[in-house]
């Protein structure tokens, strides 16, 4: 569907294919910039607690408990380790579940416009002088 979308818009607006990727890269990057904006600046409040979580997790590895309460005592250790650094876990990693089937889903949209759609063919730049050969 992506990619039928993505075709149906470059033949309305008459844009060369290179720029016109290029130009959805860039669109979706900046789509995304306030996420990776919040992001960057958690994994900045993160860094100051990643010590803590390596110590966290070879305690989990070499500890002689039984392996419910290593569990029980690693993942307290580590919402402990988020308060101290006032940040959210669940921030942490929905910002990642989000960012990565969005530019997966644009890479296989543009995978699929290249193999089904013959335009491509001699529409490269520099050292693309296909953009329907593979990589």
């Amino acid at each position: 569907m992506t990619a039928a979308v993505l075709v149906s818009t470059q033949s309305a607006t008459g844009i060369p294919w290179f720029p016109f990727i290029i130009g959805c890269g860039f669109g979706v990057r900046l789509c995304l910039a306030p996420l990776m904006l919040r992001q960057m600046a958690l994994i900045n409040k993160m860094s100051h607690a990643s010590p803590n979580f390596r110590i966290t997790a070879k305690l989990f590895k070499f500890a002689k408990l039984p392996l419910h309460k290593r569990l029980y005592y690693s993942v307290a250790a580590c919402i402990d380790y988020a308060r101290q650094t006032n940040t959210s876990l669940s921030a942490f990693y929905f910002y990642n579940i989000v960012q990565i089937p969005v530019f997966i889903l644009m890479v296989l949209s543009i995978r699929k416009i290249a193999t089904e759609n013959d335009d491509l063919t001699g529409a490269g730049v520099l050292w693309f002088k296909d953009l329907n050969m593979p990589d």
